[in-house]
């Protein structure tokens, strides 16, 4: 297994050399830069799995990579550190999507320090494997997946491709084991809304008592009493509803 990577910023040499080595003792791959120009290169060019950054510097901060990162495609998680600390300062970095605020010098807290660096590492690898588990299914689900050359088929992989495009809701009819949940997981993966979720339901496997409790929730329990409220696959039950 690759070592994860940690890039570190932090124009104060001794800084830098410090929180450096502290990392490659701990087994990470190490890219110390002293300058947010540099950092952007090492962000270009490599695989990075967390930035460790400072914030006050000359020309580009902390901040500014963090928003740099955000726009990027891979997003690693940003650990902001800083000297000037502040609420202010540190509730504005997490609603920028910093992963943390740390105060330096961070050798005051080294134990709460490495492992806030090791949930983000953790943080990274969850969001890498999501991301390939999606692009699979995405793949899965693509037009060159589904067989067929007759004109009807040509015809069908149209039909998707247009109202894939589209918010209207479809009606799949077919005789069962022609691939109506292919087609509509081909449509849902096609479309705007494929980062989002596709709730599958066999309607045929329920029966008329489960059918309303399967689609639109129930509350489980004793009545009068505490009950437990079941969402649906439409909605979530409401009290009172």
């Amino acid at each position: 297994m690759p070592k994860p990577t940690i890039l570190v910023i932090d124009d104060d040499r001794n800084a830098l050399f410090g929180i450096s080595q502290l990392l490659t003792d701990e087994g990470y791959e190490v890219h110390p830069v002293s300058n947010g120009r540099d950092a952007l290169e090492v962000l270009k060019n490599n695989p990075i799995d967390v930035v460790v950054t400072d914030e006050k510097m000359p020309e580009l901060t902390g901040m500014d990579i963090l928003s740099q990162v955000q726009q990027g495609e891979s997003k690693p998680p940003v650990i902001l550190m800083t000297a000037y600390g502040s609420i202010s300062l540190a509730v504005e970095a997490l609603k920028k999507g910093a992963f943390y605020f740390f105060e330096k010098p961070i050798f005051n807290n080294l134990d709460q320090f490495l492992a806030i660096v090791r949930q983000a590492v953790k943080a990274q690898a969850m969001t890498r494997e999501l991301a390939s588990l999606r692009r699979e299914v995405s793949d899965k689900y693509s037009f060159p997946n589904i067989i067929g050359g007759h004109p009807l088929m040509l015809e069908l992989f149209e039909v998707i491709g247009r109202v894939a495009k589209t918010d209207k809701s479809v009606l799949i009819e077919g005789e069962s084991g022609t691939g109506k949940d292919l087609i509509a997981r081909t449509i849902h993966f096609s479309s705007l809304r494929r980062g989002h979720s596709l709730i599958s339901v066999n309607c045929g496997a329920l029966t008329d008592t489960l059918f309303t409790s399967e689609l639109f929730g129930h509350a489980r329990g004793p009545s009068p009493g505490p009950q437990k409220i079941i969402s649906g696959a439409f909605k979530p039950l409401s009290r009172g509803r």
